[in-house]
């Protein structure tokens, strides 16, 4: 039996080396084999993913959110000037600030939300820019919640009082009559009308023949027909068509004798801020702003009612503030008492918003001051019971 080679494997040390080239303790003997690096990572699932998503877009939303709190609060909002920039500038500051509570409000139902998901971070990340956006408005129906406004009279009936009733009466409404009755119930001694088309001419010309006995009546098909019936006499000749009219819709104005002391009754329909509108609206606002210095500086009381489609935190709303004018629910503690859209369920009504006015000069007080359902229309008509300041 031939002894093996000096120097070369034995059968017992072949059948270790082959047993323990690929014993992974002792690593692998041939270079060329791969190593293992570990256990490979799990994929997420579909709902991390979806969990993952959310949180991103929600701090999207929240950061939109900012942005938008402060243009509301910074944007430059011109009220005169024709240039793109100017009108560009106002119409997004004007919009913006029309329904900031509303965002404000979609914000906080997002931060109750993210309450309730316990994601406490992004909770306390969105409280600031809710308080930003709704908290004014929230304050305000505090306050009106809590605090009792002078009550209506039940009839207009004093003598030393000045009911007006300004109501958009929506030209497209073809049932007449309840609307009319309910007017016609708030026994007013000045009924300012807007949207007065033909058939509601013919509706208010025959319920309100005995009981007003002067008026101004302007019907035309649309929207920007417009009437003023009074139970006090005319001191000068009424007029249909003024300046804010542009020449091409009804502005009526009348001059009455309340208690031996003359009072301007100027209706108003400015146009809506919509894309094709946006510039005649200005117009409007502009021939409005140079009529009114004129009345007010006469000395003499001047009420201004109708349907102006800008809220109280608009740039022309405190153009009206300065020049004199002052507003009948915010004189009165109703607060801003919403009057578009015309919504009947009381969950929904902080929804609207106060596009209806009713102005008037310090030379008169208000009473009182409340808006009311109108059957049929878009619009909450509102009430105002004025009296003499001195």
């Amino acid at each position: 039996m031939a002894s093996p080679k000096p120097g070369g494997p034995t059968r017992g040390s072949q059948t270790q080396g082959s047993s323990t080239q690929g014993d992974p303790t002792n690593g692998p003997a041939d270079p060329t084999d791969s190593q293992v690096t570990g256990p490979e990572r799990r994929p997420r699932t579909w709902a991390e993913d979806l969990r993952c998503a959310l949180r991103y877009g929600t701090m999207f939303v929240i950061i939109v959110a900012y942005l938008f709190a402060a243009w509301t609060l910074l944007a430059w909002e011109p009220i005169q000037g024709d240039s793109f920039l100017e009108v560009a500038s106002w119409y997004a500051a004007f919009m913006a600030r029309t329904f900031r509570f509303h965002a404000g409000l979609a914000v906080s139902v997002l931060a109750l939300v993210l309450l309730l998901c316990r994601c406490w971070k992004l909770f306390l990340f969105t409280l600031p820019v809710c308080g930003a956006l709704a908290g004014d408005a929230a304050w305000q129906f505090a306050v009106r919640a809590t605090r009792t406004p002078p009550p209506m009279i039940a009839s207009a009936q004093d003598g030393e009082m000045l009911r007006i009733v300004s109501a958009n009466l929506l030209f497209t409404c073809r049932d007449t009559v309840p609307l009319v009755e309910r007017i016609k119930a708030r026994d007013a001694d000045v009924i300012v009308l807007i949207e007065y088309a033909p058939h509601w001419h013919e509706a208010f010309s025959k319920a309100l023949a005995g009981d007003y006995p002067f008026r101004v009546e302007d019907p035309m098909p649309g929207a920007f027909g417009a009437a003023i019936y009074s139970r006090h006499p005319f001191v000068s000749e009424p007029q249909a068509r003024t300046a804010p009219s542009m020449g091409k819709f009804s502005a009526p104005r009348v001059v009455i004798q309340f208690e031996d002391r003359p009072v301007t009754i100027q209706a108003m329909h400015l146009y809506p801020p919509m894309f094709g509108h946006i510039r005649f609206m200005r117009s409007q606002f502009q021939a409005l702003l140079t009529a009114v210095p004129n009345d007010v500086s006469a000395g003499e009381a001047y009420v201004l009612a109708g349907d102006f489609n800008f809220t109280p935190d608009s740039a022309m709303y405190h153009a009206l503030r300065t020049g004199g004018l002052r507003n009948s629910m915010e004189a009165a503690g109703s607060g801003f008492s919403g009057s578009w859209p015309n919504v009947r369920s009381a969950f929904f009504r902080p929804l609207m918003i106060p596009i209806d006015h009713v102005f008037y000069t310090g030379s008169m007080r208000c009473r009182a001051s409340v808006t009311a359902d109108a059957p049929g229309s878009d619009h909450r008509f509102v009430v105002a019971d004025l009296e003499w300041a001195d």
